[in-house]
């Protein structure tokens, strides 16, 4: 009789678990989709510019756009 109260206990915790972990993964889901749905290039743009320590590449292969010239977006207008 013990064995199977603590087997269904047993149970019971692995499914808790289960659910939690379940809730927690599409939280974060829905959290990324927002996040990603706010991204727009400018946006994008504007942050690598606010890390950039204005230095250039020192080596850049063949055909490679230097960064933040040219690029397909334009520029991030202020």
């Amino acid at each position: 009789m013990r064995a199977s109260a603590e087997a269904e206990a047993a149970v019971a915790d692995a499914k808790g678990r289960s659910a939690s972990k379940l809730m927690m993964a599409e939280a974060e889901a829905k959290a990324n989709a927002l996040v990603s749905s706010s991204l727009t290039p400018a946006l994008l743009e504007e942050k690598a510019l606010e890390q950039w320590d204005g230095s250039m590449p020192t080596y850049l292969s063949s055909g490679a756009p230097l960064p933040f010239i040219g690029n397909a977006t334009g520029p991030v207008s202020r």
